[in-house]
């Protein structure tokens, strides 16, 4: 907790904890498309098209840190007005509602933005929150754990033609694969009384 951000967990501890994870998830499986972060617009859009099949079941009032957070963001950055005060602009809810969304994440901590030379707006992972957006990929992915695999690449790192030239790098590794396979037999050893 004294790498974190205090609001790191808001965000998933609002009412709206079901949507930020799923928009968490969201922005998880862009980056990895992206090499080089994910653009400010097209993951706006991405939100957008979710919050638009779930915008009746996410709630108005957001947990009062983070939306404390937000306003304080605003509040801070030296705005200056785009339109004058007479002037409507037309936005749409959904699109609004995921620039929201973004700007929540960012002052929780879970992402950040970097205006690139040609003023294209990117957002890049906290390099903090990485673990958890991979428990929450997996989670959302229902931990599907294949234990033939991983009896499959134990054995061919230690009976493979490149365990002769590179052993002592492969038992590592196979080692690493071993306990990740006692992990899962230990998973599933406690969560087989749900079947019985």
């Amino acid at each position: 907790f004294g790498t974190l951000p205090q609001l790191f967990f808001s965000p998933l501890a609002s009412p709206n904890r079901a949507h930020y994870a799923a928009l968490l998830v969201i922005y998880y499986r862009a980056f990895q498309e992206t090499p080089h972060g994910v653009e400010r617009k097209a993951l706006v859009s991405r939100f957008a098209d979710y919050l638009q099949t779930n915008t009746l079941s996410f709630t108005d009032g957001e947990a009062e840190e983070s939306e404390r957070a937000v306003m304080e963001e605003d509040s801070n950055s030296a705005g200056v007005e785009l339109f004058d005060s007479g002037e409507t602009v037309s936005i749409e809810p959904a699109r609004a509602l995921a620039s929201r969304c973004v700007r929540v994440l960012v002052s929780a901590g879970w992402i950040g933005e970097e205006t690139l030379p040609d003023y294209t707006r990117v957002v890049n992972m906290a390099p903090h929150a990485r673990p958890f957006l991979e428990a929450l990929a997996k989670v959302e992915e229902g931990l599907k754990v294949e234990y033939e695999s991983h009896v499959v690449s134990i054995y061919s790192l230690l009976c493979g033609d490149a365990a002769r030239e590179n052993g002592h790098y492969l038992v590592l590794t196979a080692h690493a694969q071993t306990l990740a396979l006692i992990d899962s037999l230990k998973i599933l050893s406690q969560g087989i009384r749900e079947h019985y």
